[in-house]
C-alpha cells in the first residue's frame, strides 16, 4: 500500500484536480490521507462527498506544511507495515497515467532511496524538481532538467539532488528511522522538504528526480514569492512571512544546518544578495 500524506488549506479546485488524476493512474494500490488544516471552503464536505475513500485528518488552522506532514505521519504510523510506501505530495500537481508507476520501477531496485517525477507546467517546460548544491560559499546550485522541454529529457537518466521539493516525494516508511520529521522549528512551511533530503542524503540515503515519471504543477496557486511581489513594502514583508520563499529566517537555517560552518558568513551574505537581485530582476 502507498499511502500519500497531502497538507490542505483550502484550494479546493486544485484538490479535486489532484484526487481526480490518482483516479486516472495505472498504480490503484494507495491511501490518500488529506490534512486538512482548517480550510473555510467547504473542503471537508466535498471529500466526503465525492471521495469518501480519502481519510481526512483535522488540522488546527495553524500547522502549515510542516506540522500538517508531521500530523499526516502521526496518524500513519501505527497503520504502516514492513511491505508499505510512504508519499508527501502537495495538491497543486496533477498526475500522468504513469507517474506512480514508473517511479516505482526504480523504487523497487532501491528501496533506501527517496523518489520524485519531474515537474512540468502546463506548457511542458520543466520546473524545478530539486537542486544540486554546486559553491556553499556563492550558494550556487543547479536544477536539474529546469527549463528545457519535457520531450526533450524524459529520455534522460535519473539525477541525485540535495534540495527536492515534496509535490510528489516517494520513498521507504523505513528512511523515518534517520528522519522522523519535518523540523517545524526551522521550516514551517517552505523548506521543510529541502530539509528533510538533505538530512537523509547525510544517512546515505539519495533523493532521485526520475524523467520518465511527470508531474504538472500548477504555477498559478504559489505563494508569496518575487513573481508576486509589487513594491517595496510587500518585498520587506516578505523577508519575514511565513508562505514566502524570501523568507530569510528559513534560508539562513538551511545553512545554519547544512552548510560548512567556514563557509556560512559567505553563505549568508550570498542568500541575500541573491534575494535582493532576484526581487530586481522580477520587476
Amino acid at each position: 500500500m502507498l499511502y500519500i500524506l497531502v497538507p490542505v488549506f483550502n484550494r479546493i479546485q486544485s484538490t479535486e484536480r489532484f484526487l481526480a488524476s490518482l483516479k486516472r493512474q495505472s498504480y490503484k494500490d494507495y491511501k490518500v490521507v488529506i490534512i486538512n488544516d482548517g480550510s473555510t471552503d467547504n473542503t471537508e464536505l466535498y471529500l466526503n462527498n465525492y471521495y469518501p475513500e480519502v481519510k481526512i485528518v483535522k488540522g488546527n488552522g495553524n500547522l502549515f506544511w510542516g506540522g500538517a506532514i508531521n500530523l499526516g505521519l502521526d496518524y500513519i504510523e501505527g497503520l504502516l507495515s514492513e511491505d508499505d510506501i510512504l508519499a508527501f505530495a502537495n495538491n497543486d500537481i496533477e498526475f500522468e497515467e504513469y507517474t506512480i508507476e514508473n517511479i516505482l520501477h526504480y523504487y523497487l531496485d532501491n528501496k533506501n532511496a527517496a523518489y520524485h517525477p519531474v515537474t512540468v507546467n502546463k506548457d511542458w517546460i520543466c520546473e524545478s524538481s530539486g537542486s544540486i548544491v554546486i559553491n556553499w560559499i556563492f550558494f550556487i546550485s543547479r536544477h536539474p532538467y529546469r527549463n528545457n522541454t519535457y520531450r526533450s529529457i524524459k529520455g534522460s537518466k535519473p539525477e541525485s539532488v540535495d534540495f527536492a521539493t515534496a509535490r510528489f516525494l516517494l520513498f521507504n516508511p523505513e528512511v523515518l528511522k534517520y528522519v522522523n520529521r519535518i523540523d517545524t522549528k526551522n521550516f514551517p512551511h517552505y523548506g521543510g522538504d529541502n530539509d528533510f533530503s538533505i538530512s537523509l542524503k547525510k544517512h546515505e540515503i539519495l533523493t532521485y528526480v526520475i524523467p520518465s515519471s511527470v508531474c504538472i504543477l500548477d504555477t498559478t496557486t504559489t505563494g508569496n514569492n518575487p513573481k508576486v511581489i509589487k513594491n517595496i513594502s510587500s518585498f520587506i514583508e516578505s523577508l519575514s512571512s511565513i508562505k514566502s520563499t524570501n523568507n530569510l529566517r528559513v534560508r539562513f537555517a538551511i545553512g545554519k544546518k547544512h552548510c560548512p560552518k567556514k563557509y556560512l558568513l559567505f553563505y549568508y551574505i550570498s542568500v541575500l544578495l541573491q534575494i535582493v537581485i532576484l526581487n530586481i530582476r522580477k520587476k
